[in-house]
């Protein structure tokens, strides 16, 4: 399976756990549909864990999404610097 970076987490955003991605994918819209799957990557120790899209937007540069697996904002600010990865076949 080969991975492509879709962005890295820059920030949370509101109380749920959403997380504001520094997007580094010209096809944030598909990759963040609703159910899809993403790989969250620890650049440090390269653990990495799957999270399920449960909402995305976009604003300005800056893709606004929540996972399933992060439910509040401390949640999410721990992930801070994590990076967001796809299998590298859109279909």
């Amino acid at each position: 399976m080969e991975l492509v970076e879709l962005g890295r987490i820059v920030d949370s955003f509101g109380l749920y756990g959403d997380v504001k991605i520094l997007s580094s994918t010209s096809f944030a819209d598909k990759r963040y549909q609703i159910g899809n799957h993403v790989i969250l990557e620890n650049p440090k120790t390269k653990q990495q864990e799957t999270l399920t899209v449960i909402a995305y937007r976009n604003q300005l540069d800056i893709d606004i999404v929540r996972f399933n697996e992060i439910n509040t904002k401390e949640d999410a600010l721990a992930k801070k610097g994590y990076l967001i990865k796809a299998e590298k076949d859109l279909s």
